[in-house]
């Protein structure tokens, strides 16, 4: 048995379009940027087919019964380690972190399965797939491919996790000419969703996770909001302005049509077209030289700095790190760069700073917040909590969007604008 392995982002895409599971959450790159994760992850299924590619001895086995729990996300390019624990029992770990657990049992056991229970019914003929079930581990290949299908593309669609998956295998025999698979919703008020795949002597019990779709609504801004927008006269540079809160301060800084806006992006693509607006894909950490010219030779310029990295639920080390660079040090070094240029920069902060917070996040804000107040071109405001599609593919919450508080806050107005 191989003790790792690794999948790679183009193995990724041969499964998707083999499996035809196209979760874009696995496969598109702007997507995945806007998940939870930062990044596309792989399918939990090709995991899982890797694993018994790499242990071929335990398909020999006369296993009655293989247990999977998903405990991270994996993620491409990364080596996956196979840690046996004992006889029935085995791990896979990527970065120190336990990815997967397995375990497998040769006890047999019996469907308890109520129908009547069920509220979906899905049956596939054996002839919608692209191989033929000629050994233990083609069916188990095949099964889990429409597995993964059924979870990403039908039921419950787009941006679904699968949570656990059950392999039971039984000597007799069910109907051998269709594949059925059925779903029950455990609540109305919970996203877990329990799924019975059932083919011969085959079943697969798998939980699915019903996660948001990351969609924001924008209001239009009111008049009050229009007119301070209308009376800049300086240039505009917004610095990520690709999501979130710096698309939509582009968006609304567009309709001054007297003035130059630049716009930066790095991996959300900005599709917007209009002759006195500059886009540039910029990356903060290798080309802020770039954007000290644009403002070298723009000013008198507005800077409107949303730079940010990936939202995290870890706080580990190398996510403080992330936070001191995007959070403190490139703000700090356009402001050193640009003493003597006509320049004014709006920095959002957050209400989450407190004194006792163990937060890298708030604690490096306050120390941004400390550093910057001493310039007197820079205009600070705590941003509450609010609905991006970063922390809505972490949890859907009934929050305002940036722009609710744009319209209806008049001390934010008067710190965006730098209005005294």
């Amino acid at each position: 048995m191989n003790n790792f392995f690794k999948i790679s982002k183009n193995i990724g895409l041969k499964f998707a379009k083999k499996s035809r599971d196209q979760n874009p959450l696995h496969i598109n790159e702007i997507y995945g940027h806007n998940s939870m994760y930062g990044e596309n992850i792989c399918h939990g299924v090709l995991v899982i087919l890797n694993f018994l590619k790499s242990n071929k001895k335990l398909l020999k086995k006369n296993f009655s019964k293989l247990s999977i729990n998903f405990k991270n996300p994996v993620f491409y390019n990364k080596k996956i380690l196979i840690r046996k624990i004992n006889k029935n029992k085995y791990l896979l770990i990527q970065d120190r972190k336990k990815i997967l657990e397995i375990f497998y049992d040769s006890h047999k056991t019996k469907y308890n399965l109520k129908k009547k229970d069920l509220k979906k019914l899905i049956k596939f003929k054996k002839n919608n797939f692209y191989f033929e079930f000629n050994n233990k581990f083609r069916k188990i290949e095949t099964l889990l491919m429409l597995l993964s299908r059924y979870a990403g593309m039908i039921y419950p669609g787009n941006n679904c996790l699968i949570n656990k998956i059950c392999i039971k295998i039984e000597n007799n025999k069910n109907d051998s000419n269709k594949i059925k698979i059925f779903s029950k919703k455990i609540s109305p008020n919970y996203p877990i969703i329990e799924n019975y795949l059932i083919y011969e002597n085959y079943r697969i019990d798998f939980e699915t996770i019903e996660r948001t779709s990351l969609k924001i609504k924008i209001e239009k801004p009111n008049k009050e909001l229009m007119k301070k927008v209308r009376n800049i006269k300086e240039n505009i540079l917004i610095i990520g302005a690709g999501s979130g809160i710096g698309y939509d301060m582009l968006t609304l800084l567009l309709n001054n049509r007297k003035v130059k806006v630049f716009a930066t992006f790095y991996k959300n693509v900005i599709h917007i077209k209009k002759k006195r607006l500059s886009i540039l894909r910029i990356d903060v950490n290798k080309d802020l030289e770039k954007i000290n010219k644009i403002i070298k030779k723009n000013s008198p310029i507005l800077i409107y700095y949303f730079a940010t990295c990936k939202i995290s639920l870890e706080n580990n080390t190398n996510k403080k790190n992330e936070f001191i660079k995007y959070y403190l040090r490139f703000p700090e070094k356009i402001l050193n760069a640009n003493k003597l240029n006509n320049i004014k920069l709006f920095y959002p902060s957050t209400t989450f700073i407190t004194e006792n917070s163990k937060s890298f996040y708030s604690k490096i804000k306050l120390e941004a917040e400390q550093k910057f107040n001493k310039f007197r071109n820079v205009s600070i405001y705590r941003i509450p909590e609010i609905n991006t599609k970063q922390n809505l593919s972490i949890l859907d919450r009934n929050l305002k969007n940036f722009r609710y508080y744009l319209n209806n806050n008049t001390d934010l107005q008067k710190k965006i604008f730098f209005i005294k």
